[in-house]
């Protein structure tokens, strides 16, 4: 009970902490779970979902039409953009496998999302998803600053990666489910997250200038333009000085010509980069389809040992498979092993039987595909 009072008083002083969104009914919600993510013993975020309902279970908060957000608190020294992507893409396309044709359809604001970060984010950043229907948009900002908006039925897509059948860790989904029963060291630690006008100002510079600053530096460089003018017709004016002038005039041209070319070569190599940054995002979204589609060939083939069954054995196997552009399997290797040893057989066996996968999209690269087969055994109530 006196659990329940703190998070209570703090999640009120969250709210009121929390950096201005980009819309009101996003602001003031309470912290309903929150779960920290690592990856060999190391902090990488602090996942936290607020909402207007902390006692909601994971189907109503699918199917909610209220407001939402999910904040990712970043702790570890940086994530880059390509990290930041990989750890998105791979968890839509895992726990969305029920959802193949929303998926498929929503292919395009999946790659703007798992894109938006343009540099890297640094620890002390805060990356705020709001499902906002008063925007009636899914608004993703960083700091505070708003970087890009969406259809709102993405939402689901984007919480099933941390709910889903395959979260980050059993943990993770529990905490972030806990319906507010959270540790007070993990609510104190998320009161106490702001963000620095440095912080902002980075985030702000991913945006380039507003157009109200381009109208300013237009207008400076027409006033300059003009001033100018009038110098060079002061020089044309005076005859004893108009060799001068002529020299002068042919610099400034020379030096805007130079400068005008910089500028052509600095666009052309920005929007090279821009379509090699847009084509890593396709390829992986490619490759995330056809492990979609690995994992549910594979499911097909998995049977319930009956020595388990009796003995109400249930746990996870995960096995890394290698296979050639025909599916044929080169390798399979155990990740992480059950406690119970029939259920680890029967993983090894359902990747025999599943053999020969189908074959290679002619979209996904390589003479060789390596993906993480997770076999989740549960005997059903």
């Amino acid at each position: 009970m006196q659990i329940r009072k703190l998070f209570a008083v703090s999640a009120i002083f969250f709210c009121a902490l929390a950096p201005k969104a980009q819309a009101a009914d996003t602001d003031n919600l309470f912290i309903a779970g929150a779960a920290i993510h690592n990856e060999l013993r190391k902090d990488y975020y602090v996942g936290v979902l607020l909402t207007g309902n902390t006692g909601a279970s994971a189907d109503e908060l699918l199917n909610s039409d209220l407001a939402h957000r999910l904040d990712m608190l970043i702790t570890h020294k940086s994530l880059s953009s390509r990290r930041f992507a990989s750890v998105w893409s791979t968890r839509i396309a895992i726990n969305n496998m029920a959802y193949t044709d929303q998926l498929t359809a929503m292919a395009d604001d999946v790659i703007a999302f798992t894109s938006v970060v343009k540099d890297r984010v640094f620890q002390g950043d805060r990356v705020s998803i709001a499902n906002s229907p008063e925007a009636d948009a899914l608004i993703v900002s960083i700091n505070g600053v708003e970087l890009q908006r969406f259809d709102r039925s993405l939402y689901p897509m984007l919480l099933r990666a941390w709910i889903g059948s395959t979260p980050p860790s059993t943990e993770y989904k529990q905490g972030i489910l806990s319906k507010g029963d959270i540790a007070p060291a993990l609510v104190d630690q998320i009161n106490n997250w702001s963000v620095s006008g440095e912080q902002v100002a980075r985030i702000e510079a991913w945006k380039g200038p507003t157009p109200e600053e381009i109208a300013a530096l237009e207008a400076q460089q027409k006033a300059e333009e003009e001033a100018e003018a009038q110098r060079l017709a002061k020089l044309e004016a005076d005859a004893k000085k108009k060799e001068a002038a002529r020299i002068a005039a042919a610099k400034e041209k020379a030096r805007k010509a130079a400068a005008a070319k910089a500028a052509a070569a600095q666009l052309l190599l920005a929007e090279e980069e821009e379509d090699e940054d847009l084509l890593d995002a396709a390829d992986e979204f490619a490759a995330q389809l056809y492990r979609s589609q690995l994992l549910k060939w594979t499911y097909k083939y998995v049977r319930y040992p009956k020595r388990a069954l009796e003995r109400d054995q249930e746990g996870t196997v995960v096995y890394e498979v290698t296979i050639d552009r025909d599916g044929n399997v080169i390798k399979a290797d155990e990740k992480a092993a059950s406690e119970h040893s029939t259920l680890n057989s029967e993983t090894g066996r359902a990747i025999e039987r599943a053999e020969p996968y189908p074959a290679m999209p002619a979209d996904v690269k390589g003479e060789q595909f390596t993906f993480e087969m997770p076999i989740k055994f549960t005997i059903p109530d």
